[in-house]
């Protein structure tokens, strides 16, 4: 069956001036944006309109403005990290998760083959820490044992969370 022998009727329909119709002309390539008023026939298109129009406006903080949030964030980091820091030195002895942290930090210092089933990204980076401080890998841990003064535990307490 030829759809191409049934008769045209969409010009004899009545056309429909709506908000759809109206997004539909000014979102064609080419199209021209209704701005007037009085090219609009309806109440609903005219709010229409008036609420694109004001979607569209730009508004821009002044250079000025746009610099407070970062004042304001580079303080909270600030005051975050200070913080963070305090008491990192107490106990000075090993706690909870360094057990188990610490080993594994002295297997990748040491290159020596472990297996963990978790992700190893807080491991290696307490190793880094421990390993940018110079810590050489040699303290055995266990739970309560004091860290021996050569060991800078603080560095790797650091970026643990």
């Amino acid at each position: 069956m030829r759809y191409d022998n049934f008769p045209d009727h969409s010009a004899a329909l009545p056309e429909v001036t709506s908000t759809w119709s109206y997004h539909r002309r000014s979102s064609r390539r080419g199209a021209e944006e209704i701005n007037d008023e009085s090219a609009v026939s309806s109440e609903g298109e005219k709010e229409f309109l008036k609420v694109k129009k004001r979607k569209h406006k730009k508004i821009r903080a002044t250079s000025q403005e746009n610099h407070h949030w970062w004042y304001a964030f580079a303080v909270v980091t600030l005051l975050a990290v200070a913080t963070r820091q305090v008491g990192l030195d107490l106990p000075a002895g090993t706690v909870w998760d360094e057990v188990h942290f610490g080993t594994f930090a002295n297997h990748y210092i040491n290159r020596t083959f472990y297996h963990d089933v978790h992700p190893p990204l807080g491991k290696m980076m307490v190793a880094g820490a421990a390993w940018l401080t110079g810590y050489q890998a040699t303290f055995e841990f266990a739970v309560g044992k004091d860290y021996t003064p050569d060991i800078n535990f603080v560095g790797m307490r650091g970026v643990s969370l």
